[in-house]
């Protein structure tokens, strides 16, 4: 998040200890009202956006939730797709500053270069499905 110029609203719920982590309440995040969420998984992101009790934080009522993507792994853990990760929230919070970014071509050409897989179309949508 911070290579991506995003602010972790709940990185400070969970203790003092640097990238510390926990499960945040639905009431924690009404109180900190984000204007982004990302989550972890496209199925959270869709819950997030259809349950009722999410409508009056920001981020769902102005349509700025999204889910990290999963290629061969989720992108957000200590992998080498890990690399692809900043890229998503910095060109989705900047798209003005980032409008060349595609990720559809970044994860094309990643993928090629680090693992010699040339991904067709509908791999690349089913990894980015429900993200950015």
């Amino acid at each position: 998040m911070d290579l991506g110029g995003a602010i972790n609203i709940a990185e400070s719920w969970f203790g003092d200890m640097p990238y510390a982590s926990g499960t945040a309440s639905l009431e924690d995040i009404i109180a900190g009202n984000p204007d982004v969420i990302i989550s972890m998984n496209a199925e959270d992101a869709e819950e997030i956006r259809t349950r009722p009790q999410w409508r009056n934080v920001k981020a769902v009522r102005e349509g700025r939730v999204y889910a990290n993507p999963r290629g061969l792994f989720w992108w957000c853990r200590g992998t080498s797709e890990e690399a692809l990760q900043f890229l998503l929230p910095a060109s989705t919070l900047y798209p003005d500053a980032l409008a060349d970014i595609d990720m559809r071509e970044e994860t094309r050409r990643f993928d090629r270069n680090f693992y010699g897989i040339e991904l067709v179309d509908d791999e690349i949508a089913e990894f980015l499905k429900s993200t950015y």
